[in-house]
């Protein structure tokens, strides 16, 4: 499928969290093997999710990169599990895209 752009924008609704998280397990449980079953940990209790949506058409289709970004004590904020699907890691620039918008905000 060919996509017409990106968008890169916080995630607001529970299918960009779901497949955000989806994709998070592919990547870090599947591919790297990291680890088992599942990423999860404390922080995602707290944690904002960012999300790099495919779009077709005008619609969006499904997440392609995700990043979370956290606060610690002290006003420090940190980011983390970033996770770019496969097929748009080497020439999209959404990892990259995803950072921006998590130092930016």
């Amino acid at each position: 499928m060919s996509y017409s752009d990106i968008t890169i924008k916080w995630a607001t609704l529970d299918w960009e969290v779901e497949q955000s998280r989806s994709l998070r397990r592919r990547v870090f449980c599947e591919e790297q093997q990291l680890f088992e079953a599942d990423d999860l940990d404390n922080k995602d209790a707290y944690a904002q999710t960012l999300v790099a949506l495919a779009n077709h058409g005008g619609w969006h289709d499904r997440v392609i990169g995700t990043v979370r970004i956290h606060r610690e004590p002290g006003f420090i904020w940190w980011g983390s599990r970033l996770a770019v699907d496969q097929s748009f890691r080497y020439s999209s620039g959404v990892g990259a895209h995803l950072i921006r918008l998590a130092v930016g905000s």
